[in-house]
């Protein structure tokens, strides 16, 4: 019936007695194959039937006798016309997708290349605005290190002029008290030793305030100690200078290096003047503490009127342009400024300088060791009529002056006179003077280490301590060393006169006690000279 005959009517028929002769060509065409290839072959088909394309798969093989000769060629069909019309359906339907994805990709192409001449033109300007905050940056880094230099210009002329005023207006204004002092000791007419009482006085006043103007321009113990030695003598100096407390609490003990160890007191010190001139409050507390995580911490506090930080003007008189200072100074070596204040609340600043600045030790070493060529210790021996003092100044002005008022005391003998710590070491072993006039500021060896360290070789020898600076903590500190006592070079010469008798007074209790080498640790002579 497919082709309006049964199998009956096609046997024995060719192809174009029941079909089109086109379609019986082609379906001979592909018996043909078949034979040739003489096994199964697929295939597609086509042919006419009622008018209506027909697409069949088909599956031929030979069909063979016996002999396995080929006699005929057999077939199975299956009608796929449906399957192929939808398939040239979903072809046409991809040729119009693709026109469409054409088209649209066309109109993407423009509008990416519009956004790629959109961003060229944000990276021009992207570009010209990274050369300018370059240009800016650089303007900025410039600004902070001549905001550092300026500071350190700073300090190096107040601690040139401070040096000047040691070295050279201090050093003749002591020797002219010391020896007015001396005259007017040896002078018997009433009238004439109170004009030279009153010369004395005033030359003291004139030391006092050329020392505390020194101190102020650049305070010595900065530079000879640490930060912590310099912050307590900010708060001590806050108190007499301004009536200003400030409470110091330390938990860490940094060194660090000068320029670091300056810009940071210098910050504190000016955080503090801001206190005393607006926070209208009478004490800040300075808190010096190891960070977290390493560095230094140091905060500065108050508990004033307070501010608000955003408000500040750096231009302006309120503090602002300090402030920036600060910032300035502490950026240079990595550190950072934090402000915390809002009004009526106090004030809360923060100094963190980075670990690679701070390093921390424990506390000071107490012992220096003994140094070469060290000898016996001296005994205590009956005592002379002269008492033998050894000079220790690296001013020769200011030994040459003592020495000459001290020689016009019969008892006086002096046995040498030495310019730094080392050398007063190896005179005090050679010599092995009754007492030793020390001063603290000195090259090389200071005074407190050569007290410290003629003080464990030779306990014998009275050591009293000198410095230009009335400061409790260089006095504590020669103490500690071994010294039987301090002054300052401001005093009078019969100050200076009754602490060389005072320490010969100690030495001949000792020696009437006699105490024996093993026990002289224990003897009162050691609690006198300081141990």
């Amino acid at each position: 019936a497919l082709f309006n005959s049964t199998p009956e009517q096609m046997s024995g028929k060719r192809r174009q007695e029941f079909m089109p002769k086109e379609d019986a060509e082609w379906h001979e065409s592909n018996d043909r194959l078949v034979i040739e290839a003489g096994r199964m072959q697929e295939l597609e088909e086509y042919s006419q039937l009622k008018g209506r394309s027909i697409t069949w798969l088909t599956k031929k093989f030979p069909l063979r006798d016996e002999q396995g000769r080929i006699y005929a060629i057999a077939g199975i069909s299956a009608d796929i016309s449906d399957r192929k019309r939808a398939e040239e359906a979903l072809r046409q339907l991809n040729e119009t997708l693709e026109q469409r994805v054409a088209e649209r990709t066309s109109e993407l192409v423009h509008t990416v290349e519009a956004l790629q001449g959109e961003i060229e033109q944000r990276l021009r300007a992207e570009h010209e605005l990274n050369l300018a905050n370059e240009q800016l940056s650089e303007r900025a880094g410039q600004l902070r290190r001549l905001a550092g230099q300026l500071t350190m210009t700073e300090q190096a002329e107040r601690k040139r002029i401070s040096k000047i005023l040691h070295d050279g207006l201090q050093q003749h204004l002591v020797l002219a008290k010391l020896q007015i002092g001396g005259l007017a000791e040896r002078i018997d007419n009433i009238e004439l030793k109170q004009e030279t009482d009153e010369i004395e006085k005033m030359l003291a006043d004139s030391v006092n305030m050329s020392r505390s103007l020194s101190a102020e321009l650049s305070p010595p113990v900065l530079f000879e100690g640490s930060l912590s030695d310099g912050l307590g003598w900010l708060a001590r100096w806050m108190r007499s200078k301004h009536c200003f407390g400030v409470d110091l609490s330390i938990e860490a003990v940094p060194q660090l290096r000068e320029d670091v160890k300056v810009l940071v007191f210098e910050s504190v010190r000016e955080l503090l003047f801001n206190a005393l001139k607006h926070a209208q409050t009478s004490s800040a507390r300075v808190s010096l503490e190891r960070a977290d995580g390493g560095g230094l911490r140091l905060i500065v506090s108050d508990e004033g009127v307070g501010f608000d930080p955003n408000g500040l003007n750096p231009a302006g008189p309120d503090g602002g342009f300090g402030l920036f200072s600060i910032h300035e100074r502490i950026s240079l070596f990595g550190g950072r400024l934090e402000i915390e204040s809002a009004p009526g609340e106090g004030s809360h600043f923060t100094l963190n300088v980075p670990y690679c600045q701070a390093v921390f030790v424990s506390s000071p070493a107490d012992d220096v060791g003994a140094l070469p060529g060290s000898s016996p210790k001296r005994t205590v021996e009956d005592e002379s009529n002269s008492i033998r003092l050894l000079l220790v100044d690296d001013h020769t002005l200011f030994r040459n002056g003592v020495a000459r008022m001290l020689k016009n005391d019969p008892r006086f003998e002096i046995a040498g006179e030495a310019l730094d710590g080392q050398e007063a070491f190896k005179l005090a072993q050679k010599l092995k003077p009754d007492v030793i006039l020390m001063d603290i500021s000195m090259p090389g060896m200071n005074g407190i280490d050569a007290t410290r360290a003629i003080h464990q070789e030779h306990p014998e020898i009275f050591i009293i301590g000198l410095s230009m600076h009335n400061d409790p903590a260089n006095e504590m500190a020669m103490r500690e060393a071994g010294a039987a006592d301090f002054k300052t070079k401001g005093c009078t010469a019969s100050e200076l006169i009754a602490a060389i008798e005072n320490c010969i007074k100690k030495r001949q209790s000792v020696t009437k006690e006699k105490p024996s080498q093993e026990n002289v640790a224990q003897s009162p002579f050691v609690e006198i000279s300081g141990k």
